[in-house]
């Protein structure tokens, strides 16, 4: 996933004294934790539509 500060966003962090490579390396540590959770969740979420969908013979 890739994504990009907004200009108020980037306000918001310069505003507050915060580096943006310490908040840009933080949101890289949430992201890859939120990954690690989510991931296998959506891969049964693929897997059980895929087998739904072979069970009524839709290809």
């Amino acid at each position: 996933m890739t994504s990009h500060p907004t200009d108020d966003f980037l306000t918001i962090i310069f505003g507050s004294g915060q580096p943006f490579e310490d908040v840009a390396a933080a949101h890289q540590r949430a992201l890859g934790e939120r990954c690690l959770v989510e991931t296998p969740y959506y891969a049964q979420c693929i897997a059980a539509f895929a087998s739904d969908r072979e069970a009524r013979g839709v290809s």
